[in-house]
């Protein structure tokens, strides 16, 4: 960042002025004819560039004009063919026909319609009234053109193609022609178009003749406007020279006095608008800092009140004086404006609650909660570990004592939890320019973590601290009592590190018997061997003055070599020969470690599932609004041109209407669905039932799209056939991978739904003769990473949400999916689910 305080300002004024007065004249000039040199070579490149691009996008434009006007004549033939359902097959081809014969194709030749045998139905743009089959026809070069077209109309999308063929009406050889192709499958039909490269080449030749005039010209243009800008400013500079010499001097008092003191400059002051543009930049620098150097000062407050804590935690052993030190630290130097603890008792009951700013709010929280009546954020603390933010706290939380006499600041709560148990909850206010700040939020899980942690070792200490009491108090019972316990190894030895104590919970915990154990050396069992010389002046000074720490955590190994994480604590003890002996009492925590390590684990899984989901969201939003969009504006052509359209445009756009809406429809229930699944409130009811009569139901449910493709729908399923998994979340999953099906299916096509037994595993298949999925895109369709979708073989659009939520049901119900396809040949989807 720019520190102004720094800024050189009798630097700044020499500079500009020498610049003025001296040589900007000079530079002004060497800049117009570097300006001018290179503007001459960016015309050359430009007009290259400019020549390439007019010959792509004239190409592109030429095939494009070819190819619309094939889709403009399928799409009349649909249109025609569907207006009359009635009429036989042969009466309807043969009146389109004509009708297409009366079609001008408005480009460089016309349309062409030969059906799948090479019978020639229309031939430069007339019936062919003789017949004429061209199955074998050829080029100049013996291209097969026929084949070509064929090959071509192959395609559910149709293709280019390219062959020599004689202009029509043109006595010339063959020349260059590319021909767009596109089958019509019911009719056995082939519709195409051409245009020749001849044609093409004239257009892209005129084009840069006009380039080429056109870059000449701006090219004079500028050489005359280079030299009208020198002459022009060589005398405004002369002019207004000591104008801007003042301006300057008024400019830097400005900023000198603003970057010293914060201020920001009053650019109404100034004239002109470059000066005025350098004082926006400027106030926006003044801003920045000010506004970094408050956030600095804001946390370091904050730092202060949490170091403050140090001296706390070593003095204070009561966890209620604790708590309430703790809300008092926090306001000290007004990071936060205010706080409250509330410390819970092991069932989670209220047990006290100390709190700091609250002024008169502090009683009425307390008096409500002793009558358990706890405010939001209290109950929302206890469902998740997560912070709770509460932004608009008067309407959030009506009566918030937070609020205090500082109604703009905003709230933080999180409960203060340490190896799964709750030890209370903690709040504070928070000034709102920081409230969204990332740094103060993390600064804040912190501290809470910390305070967590220090309340769990104050427990413990207590703990300790009362069976250190209990056993001081009968030490004539001591063995017999440190024999019982069974959670806490206890293991006592003399200052040469020799065990002269072990009791039952030492033997489970490090695998040495008592008699093992019993005048052996603490290095020769469960201490490193390396450290003894170490271990035994550790032991010196803590019976000469009491300086071995009073616990600690440490790593020492088992019987079998594996390395066992204990706590430790030590009490002295002398015996009836006065004999000093140390006893240690051992807690494993080697499962809390695991625990914690796991727990670290599990939060990363969660962090990056969260981002997974957060995009994949973002994309199903964007999937959501665009058919709503669609179904609103087809809504608005009926609402404003409803008289001006036919019975057909409304039935075709109510068509549209319909299909986008079945679309969203489907997109919306699936993301329900899964949504569900991700936010464990889809629970998994598994039962035994016969999945044929499932089958039927959903065939129902499918019947129409199903015959209005006409497709031939299979069922190869025994009546007997049972598998055990919920009900519900199987019917979702046939919805889905059936209608997937029936979207990517030909007409006329087939799907075949199979069940067989694999061990103990019923196998079911939904396989269909449609479009295939390609290699490379098998891989994509079950990851929640990829939003995978295509289009149907009738336009139909994809949620891409479909097949990632069967995955997750199959999955639910213990079993697996996946997909097996020869693109061009079909698709098969394979899942399997228990028998028991």
């Amino acid at each position: 960042m720019l520190n102004i305080h720094n800024f050189d300002m009798t630097f700044l004024n020499k500079s500009i002025k020498r610049i003025l007065f001296s040589h900007f004249f000079l530079i002004l000039v060497l800049l117009s004819i570097l300006f001018l040199i290179s503007g001459i070579f960016l015309v050359y490149n430009l007009q290259k560039k400019e020549i390439k691009i007019i010959e792509e996008n004239t190409l592109f434009s030429e095939k494009q004009l070819v190819k619309n006007q094939v889709e403009n004549i399928y799409d009349f033939i649909k249109y025609e063919k569907e207006k009359s359902p009635n009429l036989p097959e042969e009466i309807k081809q043969q009146y389109i026909l004509k009708l297409i014969e009366r079609i001008r194709f408005n480009h460089n030749g016309y349309i062409f319609i030969n059906k799948f045998n090479g019978d020639a139905l229309i031939y430069d743009g007339k019936i062919v009234k003789k017949h004429k089959n061209i199955y074998n026809l050829t080029d100049n070069n013996g291209v097969e053109i026929f084949k070509l077209e064929l090959n071509a109309a192959k395609k559910p999308k149709g293709d280019f193609i390219e062959y020599s063929f004689k202009k029509m009406g043109a006595d010339e050889k063959p020349e260059h022609k590319i021909s767009y192709i596109k089958a019509l499958p019911e009719w056995e039909w082939i519709i195409g178009a051409g245009v020749y490269k001849s044609d093409i080449s004239e257009k892209i030749k005129k084009q840069k003749i006009i380039t080429n005039k056109t870059i000449v010209n701006e090219l004079l243009i500028l050489i005359i406007i280079i030299i009208v800008f020198i002459i022009i400013v060589y005398y405004v500079i002369a002019l207004f020279s000591k104008k801007i010499e003042k301006e300057l001097n008024i400019f830097l008092s400005f900023f000198k006095n603003a970057s010293h003191k914060y201020k920001l400059i009053n650019k109404e002051k100034l004239k002109y608008k470059e000066f005025k543009k350098l004082a926006d930049y400027a106030n926006i620098i003044i801003a920045e800092e000010k506004k970094s150097k408050d956030k600095i000062l804001h946390i370091n407050n904050i730092l202060k009140d949490i170091q403050s804590l140090n001296e706390l935690i070593i003095k204070v052993k009561d966890k209620k004086i604790f708590a309430q030190g703790v809300c008092d630290s926090l306001i000290k130097t007004g990071g936060y404006k205010s706080s409250w603890l509330a410390l819970l008792d092991k069932n989670r009951e209220f047990e006290f609650l100390a709190n700091a700013g609250l002024y008169d709010n502090g009683s009425l929280l307390l008096n409500d909660f002793k009558n358990n009546n706890f405010n939001k954020c209290f109950k929302e603390a206890l469902k998740t570990s997560e912070l709770i933010l509460i932004k608009d706290v008067e309407k959030e939380c009506r009566g918030c004592p937070l609020l205090g006499k500082e109604p703009e600041n905003r709230a933080y709560t999180i409960r203060l939890e340490y190896s799964g148990i709750i030890y209370g909850i903690l709040s504070v206010s928070v000034p709102a320019i920081y409230f969204d700040d990332k740094d103060e939020q993390n600064l804040f899980k912190k501290l809470s973590a910390d305070l967590s942690f220090i309340l769990y070792n104050l427990e413990i200490e207590n703990k300790n601290k009362e069976a250190e009491l209990a056993l001081i108090a009968s030490e004539k019972k001591y063995r017999t009592l440190f024999e019982r316990v069974s959670n806490v190894a206890v293991f006592g030895f003399n200052k040469d590190l020799e065990v002269t104590f072990w009791n039952k919970a030492s033997e489970q915990i490090f695998g040495y018997s008592k008699e093992e154990a019993i005048g052996n050396t603490l290095d020769k069992l469960i201490f490193p061997a390396q450290k003894k010389s170490e271990y035994i002046n550790n032991v010196n000074n803590f019976l000469k003055n009491g300086t071995y720490p009073p616990y600690n955590e440490r790593e020492v190994r088992h019987k079998n070599g594996k390395q066992v994480s204990i706590i430790l604590n030590y009490f002295l003890f002398k015996n009836p020969d006065d004999e000093p002996e140390i006893f240690n009492f051992a807690v494993d925590i080697s499962k809390r470690k695991e625990y914690e390590e796991a727990l670290k684990k599990s939060e990363q899984e969660l962090l990056e599932s969260n981002a997974t989901k957060d995009k994949f969201f973002s994309i199903i939003g964007h999937d959501i609004r665009s058919p709503f969009n669609s179904i609103i504006g087809f809504a608005d052509i009926i609402r404003n041109d409803v008289d001006s359209l036919d019975a057909a445009q409304i039935e075709k756009i109510g068509e549209s209407i319909y299909n986008t809406g079945n679309t969203t429809l489907e997109l919306i229930n699936n993301l329900i669905e899964w949504s569900r699944t991700q936010t464990g409130r889809i629970e998994c009811k598994p039962e035994k039932f016969f999945i044929k009569s499932i089958i039927g139901k959903t065939y129902n449910l499918l019947k129409n799209n199903i015959e209005k493709k006409s497709i031939n729908f299979i069922i190869d399923v025994s009546d007997e056939t049972r598998i055990y998994a919920d009900v519900t979340m199987f019917e979702i999953i046939l919805r889905n991978l059936i209608s997937n099906a029936i979207k990517f299916s030909f007409q006329n096509g087939t799907i075949k739904i199979k069940a067989e037994e694999d061990k103990a595993l019923i196998k079911i298949s939904i396989e269909d003769s449609g479009i295939g999925i390609k290699k490379e895109d098998l891989d994509k369709l079950f990851n929640n990473n990829i939003i995978h979708t295509t289009r149907g073989t009738n336009n139909e659009k994809g949620t891409g949400l479909g097949l990632i939520l069967c995955k997750e049901l199959v999955e639910m119900n213990n079993g697996k999916i996946w997909a097996e396809s020869e693109y061009g040949k079909g698709c098969k989807f394979i899942f399997t689910l228990p028998v028991d």
